[in-house]
């Protein structure tokens, strides 16, 4: 499926960088042109082709629109941190 597809591009891109994905957006462009997005958050972050794919698929299942209706599918990854990066608060000055 497409979403496989683009989630195994994904994993690349983010290993390539050295970088994980706290958000994940779905954008969907029906038969009738109507564009539909769809995001959420990911705890734990991604950074594999498996955890990519099966939060795509939960946004998809989540709209009322069928996969063979669809003119346009794209997944974006948002909030991309630097991989195993110390999570603390920087000083203000």
């Amino acid at each position: 499926m497409v979403i496989a597809r683009l989630s195994t591009r994904l994993e690349k891109a983010l290993r390539r960088d050295g970088l994980w994905a706290g958000r994940i957006a779905l954008r969907l462009t029906p038969a009738d042109a109507r564009s539909l997005t769809r995001s959420r958050a990911l705890w734990p972050p991604a950074t594999t082709a498996a955890d990519i794919a099966a939060a795509a698929r939960d946004l998809l299942d989540r709209t009322d629109v069928k996969p063979v209706a669809l003119r346009r599918i794209a997944v974006v990854l948002k909030g991309l941190e630097i991989a195993g990066a110390e999570d603390r608060q920087l000083d203000l000055f």
